[in-house]
C-alpha cells in the first residue's frame, strides 16, 4: 500500500525517465564540443567511447561472476553479446549500447562537417546525428523491444537545445507572462501526445513534450542539494550496479522496505568500490 504513489507515477512515466539522461548527454556533449573544438572530437572514440565500454564491460563480468555463484548459468554466445549490450546476463545494457554507438556516430558526423564554419559544422553535424538516431529506430523496431530505441530522439535534441539554448532562453524567459504561456502550451501539447502516445510518430511528440516540461521546470525551480550533488558523481556505477544487491538478496529478505534499503546501501558501497577500482584503471590507460 505505501508503494501505490510511485507505481502511479510509474505506470505513466515508464520510459520517459530516461529521456532527461539521453537529453542532457547530447546537451554535455555538443556544449563540450563548443567550447573545446575539433580536437574534443577527435579524442572521443578513445576518451568517451572505449572509456564507457571497458568499465560496462567490466560490470558484465562482475554481473557473470554474480551469476556463477548465484547458480545462473547461460549459452555462451548470450554472455558473449553481454560485452557489447547486445544481450543481458542481469545487467543493464540497452541504454550503454545505444550511448557507444552514439559516441561514435558523433565523432564521424563531426568529421564529416569539418571544412565548413563553426556554426555551419555544428548544424549540420547535429542533422546528420539525427538522421542517424532515426536510422537507428528504424533498424531496432523488428529486432528489439520498444524500450531500446522510443526515446533515442532524446540525444541528438539535447545538442540542437545546445545550439539554440541562449535565444530559446532570451525569448520564454522575458517575463512571466511569456514563460507561463509556453508552459501552459508545452502541457497541453504533451498531455495531447500522451494520451496517443500508442502510436510511434505520437510517442516521439511525447518525449519532446516531456523534455520542454522538464526545461521549463528548471528554468523556474531548482533542485540542489549536497545529497543530489553526491548521487549524481555516481549515476553511471549506481545504473550499471544497482541490479547486483538485488539478485543476490532476491528471496532472502522477505520485507520489502528492509530489503530496499539494504539494496539501496549496497548499491552505493558498490558504486564508490567500482569507481575507484575504474579511476585507477583510467589513470594507467589514459594517464
Amino acid at each position: 500500500p505505501y508503494d501505490k504513489i510511485y507505481r502511479y507515477v510509474d505506470k505513466h512515466i515508464l520510459q520517459l525517465l530516461v529521456v532527461t539522461f539521453l537529453f542532457y548527454s547530447g546537451y554535455g556533449i555538443m556544449c563540450s564540443i563548443r567550447k573545446k573544438g575539433m580536437d574534443y572530437v577527435k579524442a572521443m572514440p578513445y576518451h568517451r567511447a572505449l572509456k564507457v565500454w571497458m568499465h560496462f564491460a567490466l560490470a558484465v563480468l562482475l554481473f557473470y561472476c554474480v551469476d556463477l555463484l548465484c547458480g545462473k548459468k547461460f549459452p555462451l554466445s548470450r554472455v558473449l553479446l553481454s560485452f557489447v549490450g547486445w544481450e543481458a546476463i542481469g545487467n543493464s545494457n540497452w541504454y550503454i549500447f545505444y550511448v557507444v554507438i552514439t559516441y561514435l556516430v558523433t565523432f564521424v558526423a563531426f568529421l564529416i562537417a569539418d571544412k565548413l564554419t563553426k556554426k555551419r559544422r555544428d548544424i549540420l553535424a547535429v542533422c546528420l546525428i539525427t538522421l542517424c538516431s532515426v536510422c537507428y529506430m528504424l533498424i531496432l523496431h523488428p529486432l528489439k523491444g520498444k524500450y531500446w530505441y522510443n526515446t533515442a530522439i532524446s540525444f541528438p535534441i539535447g545538442m540542437f537545445y545546445c545550439l539554440f539554448e541562449d535565444k530559446i532562453r532570451k525569448i520564454i524567459q522575458k517575463n512571466n507572462l511569456i514563460y507561463w504561456l509556453t508552459s501552459a502550451v508545452a502541457l497541453v501539447y504533451f498531455y495531447f501526445c500522451y494520451q496517443r502516445r500508442e502510436s510511434f510518430l505520437y510517442y516521439q511528440c511525447c518525449v519532446i513534450g516531456f523534455i520542454a516540461l522538464i526545461l521549463l521546470g528548471t528554468m523556474k525551480f531548482r533542485v540542489n542539494n549536497s545529497i543530489l550533488l553526491w548521487l549524481g558523481k555516481y549515476t553511471f556505477e549506481i545504473y550499471i550496479l544497482q541490479r547486483i544487491p538485488m539478485l543476490v538478496l532476491k528471496g532472502r529478505i522477505a520485507n520489502n522496505c528492509l530489503y530496499f534499503g539494504v539494496c539501496f546501501v549496497l548499491t552505493l558501497l558498490i558504486a564508490v568500490l567500482f569507481r575507484k577500482i575504474t579511476d585507477a584503471i583510467d589513470a594507467k590507460i589514459y594517464g
